[in-house]
């Protein structure tokens, strides 16, 4: 799950935590129904500034002052294709059907599986 805010004020930056709340709201939700994938991602920019913020499965907030490699993640979010609107249904519907046998469900656009993959690590806690 992602989630987005535009920032239309000066300071933007600094307001990483409204999109935090956000974030929240939906991982509760997740968690509440069930969901076994229940980590979101988040960012808010003012296209100068990108805050990013990830919540995971643990309830762990994760920020991008927490993230080592900042820049490879910026880059990520550069470089994601949007693809058919067709196709994205298809993988909703796949991962909705994985969902409810309790498997894994592999994000196609997953940041942090693609930051395991290049042995990038987090903060440990």
């Amino acid at each position: 799950m992602l989630v987005c805010e535009e920032a239309k004020c000066y300071g933007a930056e600094t307001n990483i935590w409204q999109i935090v709340a956000y974030c929240g709201i939906i991982h509760k939700a997740r968690k509440l129904a069930g969901r076994f994938n229940s980590t979101v991602y988040g960012f808010v920019t003012n296209s100068a500034a990108w805050q990013f913020v990830r919540i995971d499965n643990k309830s762990t907030v994760w920020t991008s002052s927490d993230l080592d490699n900042f820049q490879i993640i910026r880059e990520r979010f550069r470089t994601i294709e949007i693809g058919d609107k067709s196709e994205d249904e298809s993988r909703e519907e796949e991962d909705e059907a994985q969902d409810k046998k309790g498997e894994v469900v592999e994000d196609r656009t997953d940041l942090v599986g693609s930051m395991d993959k290049l042995k990038i690590s987090f903060r440990d806690n």
